[in-house]
């Protein structure tokens, strides 16, 4: 009987190896992702006549001239499991014929008849897309594979044999490509659907190391006062649950999510956090913070309005969106903010209703400026959808039929936090006003797990803000502008207030608009003080 469940299974898996629209009904466990915002994993970097290697604006450049290579990212080693998932977007620019024996290893031409051939070859040319981002996919399971060029199936095959490294690039004599994505899973055939349903405290911020935490001036929301913004979640949320921070009262959304601020002493102070429920404690998060205060010359440290200060501003704004609904405001939103920006001494990039394509190729280009800049500072209004903990933009042409789609129609708000790190820049701001109710989610066979956007960590040096908590969703706004941009404009340029001043009153402002349902969130690692207007 046990041996006839586990054929059950297999043959279950095996059928869907080749149908793509299945995919998504695979249990499938992420392990290994490239974007190539850096070369964390490194990836081979070189540069002569008859081979080049090179990242450059999230892309990884290949070229081989009269013979062929092999790269690999040197810091990765492990092996692939028997059942996996291969998935990668590339853009040709030559050589675009040898694209299965780039990413799959394929045997030479000879091992096939010439009717096979002739047939690959059709299936090839027909999917392939000239002068764009080609997305592969090549899924095994057992020992049948299944290769998909742009969904489409273009080949089946035995492979018996892993290889002994997790992922290689055969660069081909005469190809010439840009790698965008890549990403590996390993399928599970049996989902594992147990779930803890005990609440748990997770904390956002402050960052945490082993539960101790070293604070300066220059991170705290109110220097004169010593306050440090303390934000988290109790989830899974249950309504009959109580929050307390050093035995006093901590307010929790109907989301489970919570922000506070917590006032510091000089030397050690510990944060103490319980969770009960029915008067019992459930549990219990320890945070010791260790506050040390440095000279006030050394914390302001971004004079805002200087004379040598350079100001860059990305604001885009997606309304007419060709498969989920027409939105009233952020259009407007846009063109508000760019312009309160260009008051405040910003150089601005402005869009509206950008495709997929349009909207990576700004915040690539945008990257590449803000190096020269000093303070960068990227606005979204439109759709935003989280799977899977990860945040992402909704292009005007993306037509997301299930939540596995999200990767490749979507822009993963990473992208922008890699290309401002990456500039160099002192001080970094994204406002995203992108937490509106998902439109694509009804005709999802599987729906993400919680609306609105997910917490992201800032980068240090950086600053990010929400129209309202994780995990819930904003109001699109009455007037010709949204609940949130409305109260950015109102409080943007007000003098002589800091940023997180700003957003403090920001936060008061859409709480009381919207009778306390929305509450507008920021996560910050600046490291000084930054004035909009001095």
């Amino acid at each position: 009987m046990l041996m006839s469940f586990f054929l059950l299974e297999y043959q279950k898996i095996s059928s869907q190896v080749y149908n793509y629209e299945n995919l998504q009904e695979l249990n499938k466990k992420l392990i290994f992702y490239e974007d190539f915002s850096t070369n964390k994993n490194k990836w081979p970097i070189f540069s002569s006549p008859q081979k080049y290697a090179k990242i450059k604006n999230g892309k990884y450049y290949l070229k081989a001239a009269n013979e062929g290579f092999q790269v690999r990212p040197k810091l990765v080693n492990k092996p692939l499991p028997d059942n996996f998932e291969l998935e990668v977007r590339v853009l040709f620019q030559k050589g675009a014929e040898n694209l299965l024996r780039v990413f799959t290893r394929a045997p030479a031409k000879s091992h096939l008849n010439p009717k096979k051939l002739a047939m690959l070859n059709k299936r090839l040319k027909g999917a392939f897309k000239p002068h764009e981002i080609n997305e592969l996919t090549i899924r095994k399971v057992g020992v049948r594979y299944a290769v998909f060029l742009n969904e489409e199936l273009i080949r089946t095959g035995y492979a018996e044999k892993i290889p002994a490294k997790l992922f290689k690039i055969n660069v081909v004599r005469g190809t010439e490509m840009f790698i965008d994505d890549i990403k590996i899973s390993k399928i599970i055939s049996k989902p594992k659907n147990v779930q803890s349903t005990k609440p748990k405290i997770i904390i956002y911020t402050p960052k945490t190391e082993r539960g101790f935490v070293k604070l300066s001036t220059n991170e705290l929301n109110n220097t004169e006062n010593k306050g440090v913004s303390v934000s988290g979640k109790v989830e899974p949320y249950v309504g009959n649950v109580q929050l307390s921070l050093n035995d006093k009262n901590v307010n929790l959304l109907s989301s489970g999510n919570f922000q506070t601020v917590y006032f510091l002493q000089k030397g050690e102070n510990f944060l103490i956090f319980e969770l009960k429920q029915n008067g019992n404690v459930i549990d219990k998060k320890e945070i010791n913070i260790n506050y040390q205060p440095e000279s006030e010359n050394q914390n302001i440290i971004n004079k805002p309005n200087s004379a040598n200060e350079k100001r860059l501003a990305l604001v885009i704004g997606n309304a007419a969106y060709e498969f989920g609904g027409q939105l009233a405001n952020p259009e407007n939103d846009a063109r508000a903010i760019a312009e309160a920006l260009r008051k405040t001494g910003f150089e601005v990039m402005e869009y509206t209703n950008l495709s997929q394509k349009a909207i990576k190729k700004a915040i690539d280009e945008f990257g590449e400026k803000l190096q020269s800049y000093d303070v960068g500072l990227f606005f979204y209004a439109g759709h935003g959808v989280q799977v899977k903990g990860s945040n992402y933009l909704v292009p005007v042409d993306a037509n997301i039929n299930s939540e596995s789609d999200v990767e490749y129609d979507c822009v993963n708000a990473e992208r922008v936090l890699a290309r401002m790190e990456d500039a160099g820049s002192s001080v970094n701001i994204v406002i995203l006003d992108a937490c509106r109710n998902n439109p694509f989610e009804r005709s999802w066979t599987r729906s993400t797990q919680g609306k609105g956007l997910a917490f992201m960590n800032a980068p240090s040096g950086s600053l990010i803000a929400y129209a309202t908590s994780p995990g819930t969703t904003a109001s699109d706004g009455s007037g010709s502008n949204g609940l949130y941009t409305s109260a950015l404009l109102k409080h943007l340029a007000t003098p002589g207030i800091t940023i997180l001043e700003m957003f403090q009153r920001v936060r008061a402002t859409v709480m009381e608009e919207s009778g306390d349902r929305q509450v507008p969130w920021e996560s910050t690692s600046l490291r000084g003080n930054f004035y909009f207007v001095k």
